[in-house]
C-alpha cells in the first residue's frame, strides 16, 4: 500500500516538475532572445521567481496548467554548466533537465532534483518526525501513568488511613469516633460496619449505669430480708444453745452427787 502510493505520488510529482521545467524553459528563452545574453538573470533570482509567479497566477484560468508551487530543488546554468540561478550546492547527476535554446543552440539549461530524492527526503524527515512524536507520546504517557499512580495512591490510602485512626480512638474508650464513608467499595462497606459498630458501643456505654443502677435495688431487697432472716434464727439459737449449756452443767453437778 505504501510502495504504490509513493509510486503514484513520485509519478504524480515528476509530471508536474516536467510542465513547470518546460514552461520555464521556454519562458527564458523568450527573455534570452531580448537580452542575448544572460547578463539579466546572473546574480537576480527574482527575474526566475516573478516567471514562477505569473505561472501561478496564470494557473488559476488555465486547467492544462500543473498545480501551484515547486516540490523539488531546480537550477538555472548557462551552456557552461555554470549556476545562475538556484542552490549552491552541487548540481544533481540524476534529474529532470531541460534545455534553453537560441538560434538552434544550447544556450544554457534547467535542472531539477529527481523526485525520487524528495521522497527520501520526506521519508526522512517523516521518520524523524515519527521519533519525536514517539518521544513525546512515551513521556506524556509516563507522567500521566505516574499521576494516576499518585492519584490512586492517595485514594486508597486516605479510606485506610481514617479507619486505623478511628480503631486507635474506638480502643482508647471514645465511641464517639465515626469513619467517613467516601465510597461503595469494600473500603466504603468496611468504614459503615466501623460505624455501626462504634455506635452499637457508644449506646452500651450511655444504657449501662441506668440499667445497673434499677438492679440494685432490686437485688437488696432479698439481700436484706435473708440477713434479717439469718440474724433471727441466730438470735434464737443463742438462748438454746445457752439452755442446752446451762442444762448440760446442771446434769454434771448431779451425777458428782449422786456418786455416778
Amino acid at each position: 500500500m505504501r510502495l504504490s502510493f509513493e509510486r503514484g505520488f513520485i509519478d504524480y510529482i515528476k509530471h508536474s516538475n516536467e510542465q513547470r521545467i518546460a514552461m520555464l524553459s521556454d519562458a527564458l528563452e523568450d527573455q534570452y532572445s531580448r537580452h542575448g545574453n544572460w547578463a539579466f538573470l546572473r546574480n537576480n533570482d527574482r527575474v526566475v521567481y516573478q516567471i514562477m509567479r505569473s505561472f501561478e497566477q496564470s494557473s488559476d484560468s488555465s486547467h492544462n496548467l500543473p498545480p501551484k508551487g515547486w516540490r523539488t530543488q531546480f537550477w538555472v546554468v548557462d551552456s557552461q554548466f555554470r549556476r545562475l540561478v538556484g542552490h549552491s550546492g552541487p548540481l544533481p547527476k540524476e534529474g529532470t533537465r531541460q534545455p534553453i535554446r537560441y538560434n538552434n543552440q544550447i544556450v544554457g539549461w534547467v535542472i531539477a532534483t529527481p523526485p525520487e530524492r524528495l521522497t527520501r527526503n520526506a521519508d526522512i524527515n517523516f521518520d524523524r518526525q515519527q521519533k519525536r512524536t514517539s518521544w513525546l507520546i512515551a513521556a506524556l504517557s509516563a507522567l500521566l501513568a505516574a499521576a494516576a499512580t499518585l492519584l490512586m495512591s492517595r485514594g486508597l490510602l486516605a479510606p485506610v488511613k481514617r479507619l486505623v485512626a478511628g480503631t486507635h480512638r474506638l480502643a482508647a474508650g471514645d465511641f464517639s469516633a465515626r469513619v467517613a464513608v467516601s465510597s461503595q467499595d469494600e473500603l466504603g462497606r468496611l468504614a459503615q460496619d466501623f460505624n455501626q459498630l462504634a455506635t452499637s458501643l457508644e449506646k452500651k456505654r450511655t444504657h449501662a449505669p441506668s440499667v445497673y443502677g434499677r438492679r440494685l435495688p432490686r437485688a437488696a431487697h432479698p439481700a436484706g430480708g435473708a440477713a434479717r432472716r439469718t440474724g433471727g434464727a441466730a438470735g434464737r439459737r443463742a438462748p438454746a444453745d445457752a439452755g442446752f449449756a446451762r442444762l448440760a452443767a446442771g446434769g454434771s453437778r448431779h451425777a458428782d452427787q449422786t456418786g455416778g
